[in-house]
């Protein structure tokens, strides 16, 4: 389980050096574990990431994610190179700032296709004309569905801690911004200004989300 690897991992990191030095193949295999279980297993990623993430890390997306499953590969890029950067160019990081930014788990699209009954659309095999003819039907069925009341009520209170601060939903994929596929171009951002009641916010950060 994620949990035990991270305490295991925060004890061998806690380590003096010299007996760190002993157990580092240890700790790089389960941070390789973390970043596969979290954020991507596209092995160019993760052959750079193991030599970047702690265990804090980790600890941080947890802490941000809503529901389960690995983040998107847009928000894991922006990890990956604040750390990078952070450790390559100190001096640089201090005059940035990392959006305060909240990761929707994978699985919570997968629960919502099958909460909605919506697992059937399947456009992958059929002409484009046909795609482009049924897709104003299928974005009507995504705006009617509802996500399970645990990923409502994680939204609701983030929310709450967020307060009157507009919003910005950030679309990705697991393939996104991998080496060799940035798909730039390919995905959206929907504005929410969250300056209404909390029914209203809610209503229209899940619509921008689904």
């Amino acid at each position: 389980p994620p949990d035990l690897l991270l305490k295991q991992a925060e004890l061998y990191e806690a380590m003096p050096a010299e007996q760190q030095a002993q157990v580092r193949h240890h700790l790089e295999e389960i941070v390789v574990v973390l970043t596969k279980t979290m954020i991507s297993d596209h092995l160019s990623f993760v052959g750079v990431a193991k030599s970047w993430f702690t265990a804090e890390d980790f600890r941080f997306i947890q802490a941000r994610r809503i529901g389960s499953g690995k983040i998107g590969g847009k928000a894991g890029g922006m990890l990956l190179g604040w750390k990078i950067l952070q450790g390559a160019a100190p001096s640089l990081a201090e005059r940035l700032t990392l959006p305060r930014s909240y990761f929707v788990g994978a699985d919570v699209s997968y629960d919502f296709l099958a909460l909605n009954s919506l697992e059937y659309i399947n456009q992958k095999y059929k002409p484009a004309e046909q795609i482009r003819a049924e897709y104003p039907e299928i974005q009507r069925a995504y705006e009617r569905g509802r996500f399970p009341e645990e990923i409502a009520e994680r939204l609701r209170a983030i929310l709450r801690e967020v307060g009157r601060t507009p919003l910005i939903v950030r679309s990705s994929s697991l393939l996104e911004d991998s080496f060799g596929t940035s798909f730039a171009g390919k995905y959206a951002s929907y504005f929410c200004p969250n300056q209404g009641t909390p029914r209203e916010n809610l209503r229209d950060l899940t619509m921008a989300i689904r």
